[in-house]
Parts: structure tokens; sequence; C-alpha cells
């Protein structure tokens, strides 16, 4: 089932009293015009961030359809270690690799080096076995299979899918995209997907402004906050540790309510997206 990426939008206390409220006035009888405008604006910076974010992940994803469509990736299956019997960590040995493995090896990592949003690229098999564009030390009891984005995509109908967000093997926060790899007459090779690094996402979302005090940020399918310049303790948090009602209004329709972040008291929009 394919993520709903949602963005949030917070607006300081002080900002929204000071946008059109009279001196004396408090917050909570802000005028309607007011808050309308304010709804608009809002609306309109979240359209507009919602066109960035589908064009960026539906790049990305064209890049892996290239990929997948190379005929030695049908070849790929019985190529590649699997690491699902392990007991301990172990290195990830690229010069073992059969000549076919080591051409496909070097297919996903030129990708990869060619792509500085992509921290990874990869292929898991049926049988458990692991292509990889990032060779390191691998897990004890690495199983494709088990993984979450690998399960995700076979759960997925058309077989295309961008994933729950999680820690990658690097460390860094990352949101998967895959795709199913399948013969012509659609027999299942496996599940190729890539890793897209939140670390770009984040260096531009904070440079974005509404207003000068508003910000974005984006939350995960999963409820989780993912991309969070502003307050960088909260990346990979559930919203509802923090602000609850900002919980309450992800997966509705463009909604804005005030709600309490941080302790501070602020206007929050939310705008979900069907992102694959």
């Amino acid at each position: 089932m394919s993520i709903k990426v949602k963005f949030m939008l917070g607006f300081l206390l002080c900002i929204v009293i000071s946008a059109g409220a009279v001196s004396g006035i408090s917050f909570w009888k802000m005028r309607d015009t007011d808050l309308t405008l304010y709804n608009q604006d809002a609306t309109n910076q979240l359209r507009l961030t919602d066109i960035y974010l589908r064009d960026f992940f539906a790049s990305r994803m064209e890049k892996l359809r290239y990929l997948a469509s190379l005929p030695a990736l049908q070849e790929s299956p019985g190529q590649f270690p699997s690491f699902a019997a392990t007991t301990s960590a172990t290195p990830y040995d690229v010069s073992a690799l059969s000549p076919k493995g080591r051409e496909i090896f070097a297919l996903l990592q030129n990708l990869q080096k060619a792509s500085p949003d992509l921290a990874e690229i990869y292929i898991g098999f049926p049988d458990g076995s692991y292509a990889t564009s990032l060779p390191g030390s691998i897990p004890a009891g690495f199983n494709t299979v088990q993984r979450p984005w690998y399960k995700q995509n076979m759960a997925t109908p058309g077989g295309a899918c961008i994933g729950d967000a999680y820690q990658s093997l690097t460390g860094e926060i990352v949101v998967p995209i895959s795709l199913r790899l399948s013969t012509p007459e659609g027999e299942t090779l496996g599940v190729i997907g890539a890793d897209i690094s939140i670390k770009n996402i984040d260096a531009m979302f904070k440079n974005m402004n509404f207003g000068r005090t508003g910000y974005f940020a984006i939350v995960d399918g999963a409820g989780r906050m993912i991309c969070s310049p502003r307050n960088p303790e909260h990346l990979m948090q559930p919203v509802d540790t923090f602000a609850p009602e900002l919980k309450a209004m992800l997966g509705t329709s463009m909604n804005i309510a005030v709600i309490s972040f941080d302790g501070i008291s602020r206007l929050a929009g939310s705008l979900p997206t069907a992102a694959g």
C-alpha cells in the first residue's frame, strides 16, 4: 500500500496575531476573514509543495523503471548472495560475484553515483538474496523478503510503491521506492528498490517559509515526522507524542486548525497526497 505523504505548515501565534488582528483583540476572536485568507494562502503554498514532491518522487521512480527495463536485470536471479542464514555481520564481497553479478552491480552503482538523492539501489529476490549498489557489512540474518520495502511492494497492486520511512543500514533516514521486477510474461523475479535520502529534502524545506515564521514539515503514512528542519528532535517520532491535534488532522482534506506544538499555540494545515 503506497505511502500518503502529508504536509504540515505551522504558524507561530504571535505572527498570526500581527497578521490582521487589531491591537488588543485575542487570537481566539480572530475575524473569519483573516482565517479565510490564511487558509487560502496556506492551501496554495501546500499545493505548490505537493507538486514539487510529486515530481521529485516520480522522476526517481522513472530512474528505477529505466534500470528495471535493462536486459541484464532479467538475468539477475541467482547471481547474488543470501545473508538470511548468517549469524553475524558479514561483508558484502563484490569480488565473489559471477561476471553477470558484477555487471549488474556496476549498473546499480553507476545509477546510484549519478543520483545524489539515492542513498542505495538494491534488488531483493524471493530466495532472500540481495543485490546492492552500496556493499558493506550486512547484518546477521538479513533476509530481503522480510524487509518492509519488499513486503509493502509485494502487497501493492501493480508493484510500484513508496514505502514507509526507515533508518537504513548507513544510519540515514530514507524513504524507499520500489518496482516489481518481472519477466515479459509477468513472472515475478524480485523487487528493485532505491532509498531516497531525506537530507536534500530536509535542506530544501529548511529554506522554505510561509510568511516570516511559518514553516513546512513532512509526516509519513505511519504518522511519524520524517522531515522537520525547525525541530530536528522530532525526527522519526510519532506526531501524536508532541502534537496530538495534528495527528487527528492527517489523512483528512485540507484543514486549518489551532494546535498546541511544543507549548506554543499554532495554526496548522495538512494536505494528504497520494505519492505512489
